[in-house]
């Protein structure tokens, strides 16, 4: 792992620094520095890619897109797996836009654009692989993103959107536990009983999008959709994958389930209304 350089560390710190941002309620740091939170964040972003590449055909990937592309962690991880391939982030917060410049400096396919969503500057099918790693929920208009997206989508290419799940009564951008459907105005109560009452604001930007929302949205788009985290679920209880890491008990509880012939059963229902913590589709065009 490289070292940062002194420029890229001081657009950093003003990135974390930055308190009108749509992506975090807290900024932090992981570690004792700045470097050593670089480090983790480089291998959380190689984490996603190589998680996402096993639903992707690399021969067929020639140009991919970020959508919500933070400080470029995901968009150099996606360059160093895909080194053939222009990758291009779109990010709405200037100083994430220029930390992701400075980042990948030595990285010559990769490109970031200051924009939105809702409004992507760039051609009919002009990519092969889409990202949309937990941005579909801070964004202004979700079905208007999808839309966007699949307009931009190569006949053969793939999406993939991954957020938190609000049926599921955790919210992790602010860490607390809720009652999920309530709406917003009781998760702002869970907040501050929760010691949680300075990040509470944050809750207005936020969508709280469910899997059958985005399921439909996909759907409308005329896309075919997997759930590849019912699938993630479903290799679990195989004892071929490893486990839910944000969730350790439910993955052991699961595999107990299972040792009694009722595991598949239990997560069929679970799916069905929809109560498990992330969504995660993949969607394609003319499947």
């Amino acid at each position: 792992m490289r070292a940062l350089t002194s420029e890229a560390e001081a657009l950093w710190l003003d990135f974390l620094n930055n308190s009108d941002n749509r992506g975090h309620a807290e900024r932090i740091i992981l570690g004792d520095s700045l470097q050593r939170h670089y480090e983790a964040c480089s291998q959380s972003s190689r984490e996603v890619v190589r998680w996402v590449s096993q639903y992707v055909d690399r021969n067929n990937v020639k140009s991919i897109l970020e959508v919500g592309s933070s400080i470029g962690m995901n968009c150099v991880a996606l360059a160093e797996e895909y080194p053939g391939a222009k990758v291009t982030g779109i990010e709405p917060e200037h100083e994430a836009v220029k930390v992701a410049e400075a980042l990948s400096k030595e990285v010559a396919t990769c490109r970031f654009v200051l924009g939105f969503g809702e409004s992507l500057p760039f051609e009919d099918g002009e990519f092969d692989l889409i990202l949309c790693s937990t941005v579909i929920e801070h964004v202004r208009d979700v079905e208007k993103v999808i839309s966007e997206m699949t307009r931009v989508l190569s006949k053969n290419g793939v999406i993939y959107i991954e957020a938190p799940n609000y049926i599921w009564p955790y919210e992790p951008h602010l860490q607390i536990w809720t009652i999920p459907k309530l709406g917003k105005k009781w998760m702002s109560l869970c907040a501050l009983v929760q010691g949680k009452r300075r990040q509470a604001l944050f809750l207005d930007h936020l969508q709280l999008v469910t899997p059958h929302q985005i399921k439909k949205l996909l759907l409308n788009n005329e896309l075919a959709i997997r759930n590849v985290f019912y699938e993630k679920v479903e290799r679990l209880l195989l004892g071929n994958s490893v486990a839910i890491k944000a969730y350790p008990g439910i993955a052991k509880a699961l595999r107990m389930l299972n040792k009694l012939g009722v595991g598949k059963a239990v997560i069929s229902v679970i799916f069905l209304i929809g109560l498990y913590p992330s969504l995660m589709f993949v969607a394609k065009k003319g499947q």
